[in-house]
């Protein structure tokens, strides 16, 4: 894995994983078992997610391309060209996690 992959898995790919979840369980009235699955959790991870708090900035830079995923998610399609969409916006804005 390139060393900026490493960088975003370990920095930003949790913030999206709580926007994400939150925008299926909220947004689009799914179960938590129907998350867990669709995501390859279980669903008392998906439970703990809905319960935490995101960073705005993040939510606030790549909130459209989480909301591109989550309907390719719903639609069963590939969705892991936009998590690289999200990480180079992120990283281009040098978006801060607070």
């Amino acid at each position: 894995m390139k060393k900026g992959c490493e960088d975003f898995v370990n920095k930003f790919l949790p913030e999206i994983r709580v926007i994400l979840v939150k925008k299926l369980f909220y947004g689009y009235g799914m179960t938590q078992k129907e998350i867990a699955s669709k995501l390859g959790i279980s669903q008392p991870m998906v439970s703990y997610l809905i319960k935490k708090e995101a960073s705005k900035n993040v939510e606030r830079v790549v909130g459209r391309n989480i909301s591109v995923m989550a309907g390719k998610i719903l639609e069963r399609e590939d969705y892991s060209d936009d998590i690289c969409k999200a990480c180079l916006k992120l990283t281009k804005t040098k978006c801060m996690i607070k």
